[in-house]
């Protein structure tokens, strides 16, 4: 039988109420009687929409419908109700997106005027973020509608009912308007569900409207930031003159002139002479021609035929990444570069131009919590970036006074929001103390910056104690997110130092905190200096930042080793343990063809960390054998949820489910002959994986892994080698190895075992937007009544095409022999001591 879902009942001056939930009988709305009110469409039946999982996106419902033309001093307004239902789970971005004929359907009409007529406040979305101080909650005035019904406290959808002013998108005759499922975040498949929709033309007269943003004047703003002086005879100088354009020129004299004059990091390290170069140069003169990248690797780069359109997501699947990238003015500040660098005008001119429409379309849509422009993490980076375009480009002859009074008077609404927002867990509120203490200590004349100053190294400092660990490692486990935080931390540390800011010492994070951040990274770089891919990250080059930790820690023999690439310094021990990140670190040396094995079995780290506890990482002889599978996206319409399965990981798992972060350290041993790595996860509610690493000889690994528990169903060994190559596979033998017709390949031999086998899967291996097919496979048994599960796996490097003859034979219940090329290694393992070695012949 199909649902019937309740009734809504619009009231007189578009007032609406509702009743609540879902009901089991249907209650056709109505509309009260208005001013020449006249419903032209409805539709009767409940619009009930299934996506947001896998292959699920953007689903739509098209709905044809035909209208008269409206008369003079009417309206064409459109009401729905929108119901989210969904199985469970916490988190929603993007649930139902509107667009009639062709155009989505934005905050603002074509002619300036508030869309949403019915309520003061805009619902936004999951991207937005309280503020205390002024405005309501509004969500981006312009850009394109996203609906996100409630969930009351009672744990109930409730719908919520919307009336949008349609008339600059309705046509006389056929008209078509697409209901669209634009996907969620974490809650996998969900329905929305739309009732009363339905379309009336009414008086205008008869329609109340939420006012947009004030946009001020150029001159407005300069007497905004005047006003916010600390008091002092520069003040009273500039309040002095009468006119009020003469005042603005003063008011952006004096901050081209002020001295000291404020620097920031990119200010002070890009230089005249030093040519833009290489992609950067790239991203210049594409943006000076108006083709605009997006940071987001694999997006095309976005043509514009006049002005940058900041609020439209172009991407096919609605990325709202994308979208939150191009407000953040990375590719402005890649121009301010450009022009610090070469002197050539024509970046500066793009600079400005760019800058100039992006300052209007932020002042109208000026909703501090709210949207791509104004959510926090978007606004507590771009005030950083804001900072640094200004530094760069304001010794231009050609920037005009108002636009850089308008930059300024931007950056302090920047400043403004984020001193009066609460700071957000996690990663966006290191950003948002990090961008309002960059705009406090660029804007040192205003009587709040000290303030601002203060509260963002403060929290700054207080962020670093909860979010890195003793052992150094930032709390999300990825490379990329550690670097981040390398980043955020000590940027606003080092611009207290560079701007000789002695006041403010007392509130930075002291600069010596940072060497184990650094520390951590090279310890578990590969031999050919690379990070692991683990979570958000990709496997980038890690010399460079060992030479930026060498500049600030001269006496670290480490980072001289790595940052110079083997060229000074002496190598560093072989192993180490972080106990704290739960990352293992073992090598057979520091050179460049040395064997290295890296494995974590850490804490949860959030939602930029993979369901990934006990994988690893095996390079050997100049190559990573088992890159891990990377980052692809963090748009879930792009089926992120594919690339941070736990099933896409070097570990184990129950009936190809995710496993959950429990981990334990059981034995961390190291000889420079054998060194045994013992952990294990609770993965699942009845099930932990036990696993060791024999790491032998500096050149063989045994990996042993149990599952134990009284849990049930198909117990799964995952493997994943590198892209490049296919690979050999006996499935009798449960052996296999890659294919590299030089360098290094991989043997991986399982011992075997009655109903073992040995299947193949589907691998990836991306890097932030780009992937390539690889192989992978799974050992695979079935659990039934038995206690514990064991596999016992093989992993041997060797040179050139032709594998060696290698075999992993069970002596008795806790020993086992690997032979190799008739070399022979006989390895204990006893978990429930714990030990893990090595038995000499």
């Amino acid at each position: 039988m199909r649902k019937k879902y309740c009734g809504w009942a619009v009231m007189a001056g578009l007032a609406l109420t509702s009743t609540a939930g879902i009901w089991p009988e249907n209650v056709t709305p109505v509309w009260e009687e208005l001013p020449g009110a006249r419903k032209l469409y409805g539709e009767p039946d409940p619009i009930e929409i299934v996506g947001g999982f896998g292959n699920e996106v953007n689903v739509a419902r098209k709905l044809e419908f035909e209208l008269p033309e409206i008369p003079e001093g009417k309206l064409a307004v459109l009401k729905l109700n929108a119901i989210f239902v969904r199985p469970g789970g916490s988190g929603v971005r993007f649930c139902l997106a509107l667009r009639l004929n062709g155009r989505d359907l934005r905050m603002l009409t074509a002619d300036g005027k508030f869309r949403l007529m019915n309520r003061g406040e805009y619902l936004a979305d999951a991207w937005s973020r309280g503020y205390k101080k002024r405005m309501p909650w509004f969500g981006e005035f312009n850009s394109p509608v996203v609906l996100i019904p409630l969930r009351t406290e009672e744990e109930k959808d409730q719908a919520l009912t919307y009336v949008f002013d349609i008339s600059d998108l309705a046509e006389p005759g056929k008209n078509v308007l697409e209901v669209v499922h634009a996907g969620s975040i974490g809650d996998g498949r969900t329905t929305l569900v739309v009732t009363g929709l339905e379309v009336a033309a009414v008086e205008s007269s008869a329609v109340r409207r939420t006012r947009p943003p004030q946009v001020l004047s150029a001159a407005e703003k300069a007497d905004f930031l005047l006003e916010r002086f600390s008091a002092g005879p520069e003040k009273e100088r500039l309040a002095g003159i009468g006119d009020a354009q003469k005042r603005l020129e003063a008011v952006a004299e004096y901050f081209r002139t002020r001295s000291p004059r404020p620097v920031t990091l990119r200010g002070n390290e890009v230089h005249r002479g030093d040519a833009p170069k290489g992609h950067d140069r790239t991203i210049a003169d594409d943006a000076v021609e108006n083709r605009i990248h997006s940071f987001i690797p694999g997006n095309p780069v976005e043509a514009y035929d006049g002005k940058v359109d900041f609020l439209t997501n172009r991407t096919p699947k609605r990325n709202p990444d994308w979208l939150a990238q191009h407000n953040r003015l990375g590719f402005i500040r890649v121009l301010g570069e450009a022009w610090r660098r070469s002197g050539d005008e024509k970046y500066a001119a793009a600079l400005t131009r760019h800058l100039d429409n992006w300052c209007e379309t932020a002042e109208r849509n000026y909703a501090p919590g709210g949207g791509a422009i104004w959510n926090s993490l978007s606004t507590g980076v771009r005030a950083k970036t804001l900072c640094e375009i200004i530094d760069l480009v304001i010794d231009w002859p050609g920037l005009k006074p108002e636009s850089l009074v308008t930059y300024l008077y931007l950056l302090q609404r920047h400043g403004d929001y984020l001193a009066n927002s609460g700071r957000t867990p996690g990663n966006w509120g290191i950003t948002e103390a990090e961008g309002l203490a960059f705009a406090a200590i660029y804007l040192p004349e205003l009587a709040e910056s000290d303030a601002w100053a203060k509260t963002g190294l403060s929290q700054l400092r207080e962020a670093f104690d909860e979010q890195v660990y003793p052992d150094g490692m930032h709390k999300e486990l990825n490379w990329g997110y550690h670097y981040y935080g390398i980043s955020w931390f000590r940027d606003s540390s080092e611009l207290v130092t560079l701007n000789n800011r002695k006041d403010l010492d007392a509130y930075r994070i002291a600069p010596d905190r940072f060497e184990k951040m650094y520390e951590i990274v090279g310890h578990c770089l590969h031999p050919d200096f690379r990070v692991a891919a683990w979570g958000d990250s990709a496997d980038e080059p890690g010399a460079g930042k060992m030479l930026q930790a060498l500049k600030r820690f001269p006496a670290n023999n480490l980072f001289r080793y790595i940052g110079t690439q083997r060229r000074e310094g002496t190598p560093p021990e072989n192993f180490r343990f972080f106990p704290d990140a739960g990352f293992y670190s073992v090598r057979s040396g520091w050179e460049a063809d040395a064997v290295h094995l890296l494995a974590k079995c850490g804490p949860d780290g959030g939602w930029h960390n993979h369901f990934d506890n006990g994988t690893f990482e095996l390079f050997a002889y100049g190559r990573n054998l088992t890159p891990d599978t990377g980052n692809f996206t963090y748009n879930h319409l792009e089926n992120r949820a594919w690339y941070t399965a736990t099933a896409r990981h070097q570990t184990l798992t129950l009936n190809g489910e995710n496993s959950v972060c429990a981990p334990k350290h059981l034995l961390a041993e190291y000889t420079p002959q054998f060194t045994g790595i013992l952990f294990e996860n609770r993965s699942y509610p009845e099930l932990t994986h036990r696993r060791g690493f024999a790491f032998i000889a500096g050149k063989y690994v045994v990996v042993f892994d149990e599952a134990v528990g009284t849990a049930r169903g198909k117990v799964a060994i995952h493997f994943q080698t590198a892209p490049g190559a296919p690979i050999g596979i006996d499935s009798d033998a449960l052996r296999v190895h890659t294919c590299f017709p030089e360098g290094a390949n991989l043997l991986i031999r399982a011992f075997p075992q009655p109903g073992m086998r040995l299947v193949k899967e589907e691998g990836q291996k991306a890097n932030t937007g780009n992937r390539q097919p690889r192989p992978a496979f799974r050992f695979e048994q079935d659990k039934n009544k038995e206690p514990s599960l064991l596999f016992a796996t093989a992993l041997i490097p060797y040179h050139g095409p032709a594998a060696p003859a290698a075999r992993l034979e069970r002596l008795s219940r806790d020993r086992f022999r690997l032979t190799v090329n008739g070399e022979s290694h006989t390895v204990v393992y006893a978990p429930e001591i714990p030990a893990l070695k090595e038995i000499r012949q």
